[in-house]
Parts: structure tokens; C-alpha cells; sequence
């Protein structure tokens, strides 16, 4: 399915990706996810999460860009690892790839209180895509399906950091 916008919510093993159509209005939702013992470069991982998402299936993609910060226990070349691969995974699924640091799409509030925010904004059928997809995904990496969702949303500014809804008509 062929997508005007997809947010990608970044990850080596685990990347999450949701699409809008022409109108904002969200088509798809999912997960790509490689095995732990599966092994391969960057550019192997992203052909990887490409393929499923679908080469060529954005006009644009939009991704979160990685902030190394020190309270955190993720390393900096582990950022620097997501960021690549999203990067690459992007580039594969558009023709256009915009960055968003986590401060553009997305403020301090939690996660458990950001992702209702964000489903509270779909309407029925989309919720019905994200709900699937989120299933799917399993309460593990759930996290990276409403990231995604989240990123897009607010890429369309349908939601504002807090994950609160701009007037849609």
C-alpha cells in the first residue's frame, strides 16, 4: 500500500511504522522485527525492515532522531546503531526522509499517559489498524507501534507534543 506520509519509530531489532493517506487519515500500522540470533550489517537490517514495511511505499517517512542522554543506560553507539539503521530503513521506504528529535514530536510526559492521548485522537477505523497492529506486536514492542503512531500524528499535526488532538475537519 502506497502512502502519501509513514512515521517510523526507529529500532535495530523492533521498528515500528504507521502510514497516512493523501487526507492524514492513518491506512496501516505494524511492526517489523528480526530474530535475536539473526545476524547482518546495518544495511542488511534495514533491507530487512524495508522489505516489510515496503520498499517505495512513502512519499515521506518521518523518524525519530536519537539524543544520547547521560541519566539513560543506552550507550551512545547503540543510538548511533538505531539511528543508522533507521536512516537506512527510511531511505528505503521513501523518497524523502525528515528527522524529528524526540523534543519536536513528543514532550516529557510518560508514555502511559502520551500513547491514550494518542489513540484518544483516531477515529474508530484507525483504531481498529492500530489496535491490530499493537495486538500483533504484543506487549513487548506495543511501545514501538504507538511511537511510530505518534510521530506521524504529530508530523501532521494532528496532535501537538502532549499528544493532545489539534482541531481536525
Amino acid at each position: 500500500m502506497i502512502c502519501e506520509t509513514m512515521g517510523i519509530d526507529p529500532g535495530t531489532r523492533a521498528l515500528g511504522f504507521a502510514g497516512a493517506d493523501e487526507s492524514g487519515r492513518l491506512v496501516r500500522a505494524g511492526l517489523s522485527k528480526v530474530p535475536r540470533d539473526w545476524q547482518g550489517s546495518h544495511a542488511d537490517l534495514a533491507g530487512h525492515h524495508g522489505a516489510t514495511i515496503g520498499r517505495g511505499s512513502a512519499r515521506v517517512a518521518v523518524l525519530e532522531s536519537m539524543v544520547y542522554a547521560k541519566d539513560r543506560a543506552t550507550t551512545p553507539q547503540d543510538l548511533i546503531d538505531v539511528q543508522t539503521v533507521g536512516c537506512l530503513t527510511a531511505s528505503r521506504v521513501a523518497s524523502q526522509v525528515v528527522l524529528r528529535r524526540p523534543d519536536e514530536w513528543k514532550s516529557a510526559i510518560p508514555k502511559e499517559i502520551h500513547h491514550p492521548r494518542i489513540l484518544d485522537v483516531l477515529d474508530a477505523r484507525e483504531r481498529t489498524i492500530v489496535d491490530a497492529a499493537v495486538k500483533a506486536a504484543g506487549k513487548t514492542n506495543a511501545k514501538e507501534v504507538l511511537d511510530a503512531v505518534g510521530i506521524l500524528l504529530q508530523y501532521l499535526k494532528r496532535t501537538n507534543k502532549e499528544g493532545a488532538a489539534y482541531r481536525w475537519t
